[in-house]
């Protein structure tokens, strides 16, 4: 195996770690041979293999790994035990840490946080200052947006998406083209499916299933906190990048051993 990347010289000290600013040595996908990257603790942590690349001033240190076609740029930090794989990208202000997967054509981006055992797939977008975590197994074509909360062993997929202030948590499904959004909460054993609404101040626990296309929410509107844009077309700038993979995409296959599939 040809060795793709180097470390240099430069170095940063973070969290009483010492990390290598990278220099590749040959050229590989969109990077040349002399090109600066980000930083590293040790060649560990970036594959030699595919054209995966560490990228900026971001940074992967511990036991975090990054291979196949997966990228890592701007200020972005994977740490911990985390794996970036297939054709993942984590940019901006994103981390990734703990024990958290990413892959297939997965994108946090902006101050999105992703950790503890969680698993995202397929063409997944979480930005803003969403968090996964837990035992979540987030997948297909799902957008998860603001500050919008997913954890324990929640399971969200298919083109379902979740906005502003929600929490999808415990055992709870949502699924389909499925939208929870406001101030609601999804937790327990509840599904969201279909075309459904979950919003407002809305609590959909235990046993509930929302489905067809009903709308749940808390019965007045005005306790609602209100984005400065509407959920529509928040939902459709953000849909546009998903879209435009999901031609050229083929679709991941269905995730194993998670509790939450036999909904």
């Amino acid at each position: 195996m040809e060795k793709k990347f180097e470390l240099t010289d430069e170095r940063i000290l973070r969290n009483s770690l010492v990390l290598h600013r990278i220099r590749a040595l040959r050229d590989f996908g969109d990077v040349k041979a002399g090109d600066l990257g980000g930083f590293v603790e040790s060649e560990k942590n970036l594959s030699h293999d595919g054209n995966c690349w560490i990228a900026d001033d971001s940074i992967v240190c511990e036991k975090a790994t990054v291979r196949d076609n997966a990228q890592i740029c701007d200020d972005a930090v994977l740490c911990n035990h985390t794996e970036a794989c297939d054709d993942s990208k984590v940019c901006d202000r994103a981390v990734v840490r703990d024990s958290a997967r990413i892959c297939d054509h997965t994108e946090i981006r902006d101050n999105a946080q992703v950790g503890d055992n969680a698993r995202l797939c397929g063409n997944v977008q979480v930005c803003g200052c969403a968090k996964v975590g837990g035992n979540a197994l987030v997948r297909d074509y799902v957008l998860i947006c603001d500050i919008a909360v997913i954890r324990d062993y929640a399971l969200v997929r298919d083109h379902a998406v979740v906005c502003d202030w929600t929490t999808v948590c415990d055992n709870a499904l949502v699924r389909d083209h499925a939208v929870v959004s406001g101030n609601s909460v999804v937790g327990d054993n509840a599904a969201v499916c279909d075309y459904a609404e979950v919003c407002g101040k809305a609590a959909v626990r235990g046993d509930m299933l929302i489905g067809k296309y009903t709308v749940v929410g808390d019965g007045d509107g005005k306790h609602a906190q209100k984005p400065k844009r509407s959920l529509n077309d928040r939902i459709n700038d953000a849909q546009k990048v998903v879209n435009a993979k999901q031609t050229d995409n083929k679709m991941p296959e269905k995730a194993q051993n998670h509790p939450s599939m036999e909904k």
